[in-house]
């Protein structure tokens, strides 16, 4: 269900240990956006999360998020962030 991954981000989100994480982010406003089910031409799919208000460069949180979704039982989803 798309609606409860992107809970399941928002609720990741707002537990980041700020201090943890490097990278340009805007911890006031930093939100999941939008969580999708991607088809490939392919024919490959996959989950994806946007998460607004970080650098696209944001590797760490990339990497927080996808381990802490995994966790939640999210396993291979992209983390997208973007401004």
């Amino acid at each position: 269900d798309l609606q409860k991954l992107r809970r399941d981000c928002d609720a990741i989100v707002r537990t980041i240990p700020r201090r943890s994480i490097n990278g340009t982010i805007n911890w006031m406003d930093l939100g999941c956006t939008e969580a999708a089910q991607i088809e490939t031409d392919d024919g490959t799919v996959y989950l994806r999360v946007t998460v607004e208000e970080a650098s696209p460069e944001a590797n760490e949180l990339w990497k927080y998020l996808t381990e802490k979704l995994a966790l939640a039982g999210w396993p291979d989803v992209l983390v997208v962030t973007e401004w």
